[in-house]
């Protein structure tokens, strides 16, 4: 927009102020609460401040995990004399997953058709709307890099807007399929394709509207329950970040360990000024063991209910004080 050719520098101002005035009002109203407050720190920002440390938590993954990945890399799979390659190896094996991840975040279907039909798609979308698709891909995929080097882990729901945006592209191309078949100009392969491509669709609109299977979406039915029962609104304790998104709790931190953080709060006992306990407990080997230490722990609280996830694999624990305790 401050690019645009034989433009005065007043109106490219005043365009760019028209397609941002929504962000520099937020600006605004985040300076007058600033100077209202007095001081605002990051720990204000909620999840914004996630923004803040994350170059730090890059930096101090690097420094205590990564490192040690790119030497077992070189000791142990590269070897002599391919070992000093080991960091360029993991880089590109860091990149390579955050690119599979973003390509097939919305299936395969749509990739494929945006390959098989790119030329086309440029006759049938605008430059401009291209170019801006394209930039938010990018976008996405650099921080899709940058959250795979903070945790070493990528999970779907952060790919999941260059999913959508892979979904526009494929409906442009399934356009151009549309055009060439009324104008009788399919090929062999464009037919397949599209015949492929009707049939993944439909299944997947059939599959979206049929119930889901039991204990898909567990941890809602965990937090409305406390909701019915807590008539009173008492105090609950909620481990899991989810559990606290749906209960409208306040956001904490994500992407810990359940069962440390259910520990730490037995330790200091915070855990114990709350009515209610929503505790995630999943089934594997040490699943008796931290039975036994709740069992132990909460002798005021009485389990009224266990909520289990898909194949039971996964469980929420709902416990209430009880009547006699102080």
């Amino acid at each position: 927009m401050l690019t645009l050719p034989n433009t005065a520098l007043k109106d490219k101002f005043l365009r760019f102020c028209k397609a941002n005035a929504i962000n520099i009002f937020i600006c605004l109203v985040a300076s007058i609460a600033a100077v209202i407050h007095g001081s605002i720190g990051i720990s204000n920002f909620g999840r914004v401040q996630e923004i803040f440390s994350a170059f730090s938590d890059i930096q101090n993954n690097f420094s205590m995990q990564i490192v040690s990945k790119a030497q077992v890399m070189a000791n142990s799979v590269l070897g002599e004399p391919l070992e000093n390659f080991a960091w360029m190896s993991l880089m590109l094996t860091f990149i390579s997953i955050a690119a599979i991840k973003c390509i097939s975040v919305a299936g395969w279907l749509a990739p494929i058709l945006v390959y098989l039909n790119y030329k086309s798609i440029k006759l049938v979308m605008a430059n401009d709307v291209a170019k801006i698709l394209a930039l938010c891909g990018l976008v996405v995929f650099i921080n899709a890099v940058l959250i795979i080097l903070r945790a070493n882990i990528l999970t779907s729901r952060y790919v999941i807007f260059f999913g959508f945006i892979s979904i526009i592209f494929a409906a442009f191309a399934m356009v151009s399929l549309y055009q060439k078949w009324q104008r009788k100009q399919l090929g062999g392969l464009e037919k397949f394709v599209s015949i492929f491509a009707t049939i993944v669709i439909l299944l997947s609109i059939a599959l979206n509207v049929m119930p889901k299977h039991a204990g898909y979406n567990y941890q809602k039915e965990a937090v409305d329950f406390v909701k019915t029962q807590n008539v009173e609104r008492k105090s609950v304790f909620y481990v899991s970040p989810r559990a606290r998104f749906y209960a409208g709790a306040a956001y904490l931190d994500r992407g810990y360990d359940y069962w440390k953080f259910t520990e730490k709060a037995i330790a200091d006992g915070s855990i114990y000024q709350h009515d209610y306990l929503v505790i995630n407990l999943d089934i594997n080997e040490k699943t008796a063991e931290r039975e036994a230490v709740l069992a132990a722990e909460l002798t005021d609280y009485e389990l009224v209910k266990i909520f289990y996830g898909y194949k039971k694999k996964k469980r929420m624990l709902v416990y209430k004080k009880a009547q006699h305790a102080g």
